[in-house]
């Protein structure tokens, strides 16, 4: 049993945390990742049968997280998910993982910049984190501007921007640092807008793996064969490609979630936040019932899922990807390049109903999208709505003719 001293309840904490962490403009995988950490220390708990959180627990959780089977994310994180917490109970301030501003010291010529630039995100309504992270990259910026000599704007020129740019070499800083010249010139600390010269940057959008509905069933029928925990795999396959559910909904999946009146699965996205609801089908139903009945461990816990071995806890999500990619293994699909995790069967469904000429917006409501450019990337793999737009070879002529005759060769 843990110590309870000066202890809060755990659901008051973590209350509070994702409160502040909203009321700061965390973005929506900021927050879906603290609920899932959140998750990993709520079954800590439990298994220490214990409904408070102390300093003393949150040193115990990272110690665990880091001998133990906890997913990456949660064992790379726990340190600053308690330093949070701990700051709630102290009342202070949430810890940010920003880079220090000591490593970038600048001339006071170019640090003023930065204070106009902090102005103007406040006025123009950003978050105030948002306005931070501007800050502290492009205080990196203009850090590396004065290491080629440029104390002052008016030494900003198209030489000492490139120059910085490529020393900055992560592509992701670009959009930001685009904005920020562009601030200098509509300003007037800059005689020129140096923004045009800073490529341009894209985040690269991949086309997504799938696999066909023959490959799906295969499968799903190497999960129920020879695999001790075949009933709970099967259920997992099952809500993957047949609602497209992301793998860690269906980790924290709980019995709660599902209304068997109304035949629904209502959720709240970890990703996103957003509330989701899906029909239960019946082969999932059944799957789940099979799974319940027969194999689920005895346990009071609230998730569908568990693990096989006691302490019980919810399977992770790196887990599903395992049991998916271990299923794969035993059948005869080629998999060439493709992915073989739970997201692949979440896009092969998205594939498949693209395919079917199911109209966007209910690919996106299905798959819990925010954004409808999400979804439509799958329109990449809708072949035969896109072979009408096919554009002919032109007709081969001259060298090129002759070359592929076989009567020229190129030297």
């Amino acid at each position: 049993m843990m110590c309870q001293n000066n202890s809060v309840p755990f659901e008051q904490v973590i209350q509070s945390l994702m409160q502040l962490l909203e009321g700061q403009g965390y973005c929506v995988a900021v927050l879906a990742r603290n609920r899932r950490i959140s998750d990993e220390m709520r079954g800590f708990l439990r298994e220490n049968k214990s409904d408070f959180y102390t300093e003393d627990t949150g040193r115990a959780f990272v110690e665990f997280c880091k001998t133990h089977d906890v997913s990456s994310e949660t064992k790379n994180n726990a340190a600053l998910f308690t330093q949070r917490l701990n700051a709630i109970l102290r009342g202070e301030k949430l810890p940010i993982c920003l880079m220090p501003e000591e490593n970038y010291v600048l001339p006071d010529g170019l640090k003023i910049l930065l204070d106009y630039y902090h102005a103007d995100c406040m006025v123009r309504g950003l978050k105030e984190i948002t306005a931070r992270i501007n800050i502290q990259q492009n205080r990196r910026f203009l850090y590396h501007l004065s290491c080629n000599g440029c104390t002052e704007a008016g030494q900003i020129n198209s030489k000492v921007v490139g120059t910085a740019i490529l020393a900055m070499g992560s592509g992701c800083y670009i959009p930001r640092i685009k904005t920020f010249l562009r601030f200098l010139f509509e300003h007037g600390h800059t005689d020129k807008d140096f923004s045009y010269i800073v490529p341009g940057y894209r985040i690269p959008q991949p086309v997504p793996s799938v696999y066909s509905e023959d490959e799906l069933s295969k499968i799903e029928e190497a999960v129920l064969s020879g695999n001790p925990l075949g009933r709970r795999d099967y259920a997992i396959v099952l809500l993957a490609s047949r609602l497209g559910l992301r793998s860690g909904d269906i980790a924290t999946l709980t019995f709660d979630s599902i209304d068997y009146d109304a035949n629904l699965i209502c959720i709240i996205q970890q990703k996103t936040g957003t509330g989701l609801e899906l029909p239960l089908l019946p082969e999932i139903r059944e799957a789940i019932a099979a799974y319940a009945s027969e194999e689920r461990p005895i346990s009071d816990s609230p998730y569908i899922f568990l693990t096989p071995r006691a302490p019980y806890r919810h399977i992770s999500a790196k887990a599903i990807g395992k049991r998916i990619a271990k299923a794969l293994e035993r059948t005869d699909i080629d998999i060439g390049g493709r992915k073989h995790g739970a997201h692949s069967l979440r896009a092969s469904l998205a594939s498949s109903m693209v395919n079917e000429g199911i109209p966007y917006e209910a690919v996106r409501k299905t798959l819990g999208h925010s954004d409808l450019n999400s979804t439509k990337c799958y329109a990449r793999l809708d072949l035969e709505q896109l072979r009408p737009y096919t554009l002919s070879p032109p007709e081969a002529s001259g060298f090129f003719l002759e070359f592929l005759m076989g009567r020229r060769c190129v030297e």
